[in-house]
């Protein structure tokens, strides 16, 4: 994957108005193979078996997605108004990226590709493409933890 640039400097956002999660923001079939297709090039004849919602917050929604041959990926969704676009998704791969790079012994999922424009994306959001860690999970591991 090439350099990921963090934005450029001309990009300013003006708004008084607040963010907010767009209405049918939701990762189909279709969507995430187009994503798939996009920044990972898949074969003829390999394409999205399944995606099921994981988690969804205020502004986002990630998905587990299942190719054909069986690979794991993360989709991360951002539906967010004028006030945070484009600087969200840059800032939380930056984010990522920084983490991987100076601290490499927290896992952190690779950074397949993204897109920080809903207009450009294809599927009317932005995007982070990530592979999937195979981990367990805080939530499971803090059952077994002494307080």
């Amino acid at each position: 994957m090439a350099p990921i640039s963090t934005g450029d400097s001309s990009h300013k956002c003006y708004s008084n108005e607040l963010p907010y999660q767009k209405p049918g923001i939701d990762l189909t079939l279709e969507g995430a193979n187009l994503i798939l297709h996009r920044h990972l090039g898949l074969g003829v004849g390999k394409s999205c078996r399944t995606v099921d919602l994981l988690n969804r917050g205020c502004n986002n929604k990630a998905y587990i997605v299942i190719t054909t041959d069986d690979h794991e990926y993360i989709i991360r969704l951002t539906g967010v108004g004028k006030l945070w676009a484009k600087m969200k998704t840059e800032g939380e791969v930056a984010g990522i990226l920084y983490l991987a790079s100076k601290c490499p012994e927290i896992p952190v999922p690779k950074i397949l590709g993204f897109c920080s424009s809903s207009e450009l994306s294809g599927i009317n959001a932005e995007y982070i493409l990530m592979e999937k860690l195979s981990r367990i999970r805080l939530e499971e591991r803090r059952r077994v933890m002494s307080p």
